[in-house]
């Protein structure tokens, strides 16, 4: 690798280098049609020659655009066995990938089905998948394809761990999604106006909602299957009230962590002679919603 800057193009006295190139401060550099596993970038090169891998210095920046999809990690496993698929995503506007789920690699299995519930609706999505080799801790990474899915759907959904999720769309009322930003006014003797005072970093949403609770049964029949209501009644009913977190999603756009507060309420159709109900239910927002933070909320296991 040619070195750049400084002083092995500059300093007279140097045997090596005869031209004379005046490049004592970058402010921009270009590199095209190059591959690197690693760049070290420092401030100064008056430091020994050595093949192992220093620590970056925090006091220099380097912003670096890529055309096209490069992405760090080798080129090819080279032949080396395969154990193992990652697949990552990330929002199109986002730089970075966040790990979706990692899974055993087959070697006689073509296709893969994974059904990832932790999107936003009206939001476009890059994908990825990376093959590893070695164990999953250290893995050798392999290159990554990717693949741009467009997400949307209808409803208001609410999810949890594993297969646990419930539309909810019939007769469906969302009320106020309510921004939670606590302030306290402070009157002062001497002072025409008060002081509005934010209570720090706290600011979060609320919101509920209420619906009828119908089963693909019944929609498919064209009449009310009892024995498949009640059991979705207590089937959600338990999901709700199992203090766990959970994901609300919804047709518009809404994207939030949560947990059920108070008690969802059902409400008998005594129209339909009570073999339909409704359910109210109210959340708060209690976190993001990256990965790491669904790992920690127990939503997600990679």
């Amino acid at each position: 690798m040619i070195p750049l800057n400084f002083r092995p193009f500059n300093d007279i006295d140097n045997k090596n280098f005869k031209a004379l190139n005046q490049s004592d401060i970058f402010y921009r550099m270009d590199i095209q049609e190059a591959k690197f596993d690693e760049i070290h970038v420092l401030d100064d090169v008056l430091i020994s020659n050595s093949s192992g891998k220093l620590e970056w210095n925090y006091n220099t920046v380097m912003l670096s655009q890529f055309k096209g999809n490069l992405e760090a990690g080798n080129l090819g496993l080279n032949g080396m066995t395969i154990n193992y698929i990652k697949l990552k995503k990330r929002k199109k506007e986002d730089l970075i990938f966040e790990d979706v789920k990692t899974i055993p690699f087959e070697s006689n299995k073509f296709d893969y089905t994974y059904e990832d519930k932790f999107v936003e609706s009206i939001q476009d999505y890059v994908y990825a998948l990376q093959p590893l080799s070695g164990d999953i801790q250290s893995p050798v990474l392999g290159e990554t394809s990717t693949g741009e899915v467009y997400a949307e759907f209808e409803s208001a959904w609410l999810i949890g761990k594993d297969n646990e999720q419930y539309q909810l769309s019939y007769n469906l009322e969302v009320g106020d999604y309510e921004q939670v930003i606590p302030q306290q006014i402070i009157e002062t003797i001497g002072n025409r106006t008060p002081y509005v005072i934010s209570n720090g970093n706290v600011n979060y949403r609320k919101g509920n909602l209420r619906c009828m609770l119908v089963t693909d049964n019944t929609v498919d029949n064209g009449e009310i299957d009892k024995r498949a209501e009640k059991k979705q009644r207590q089937s959600i009913m338990k999901f709700l009230t199992n203090s766990k977190p959970k994901i609300y999603k919804d047709g518009s756009g809404e994207y939030m962590l949560i947990s059920i507060l108070g008690t969802p309420k059902l409400s008998p159709n005594n129209e339909l002679n009570q073999q339909i109900y409704n359910i109210d239910v109210s959340f708060v927002e209690i976190g993001d919603t990256n990965t790491q933070s669904l790992i920690q909320n127990g939503l997600v296991v990679l």
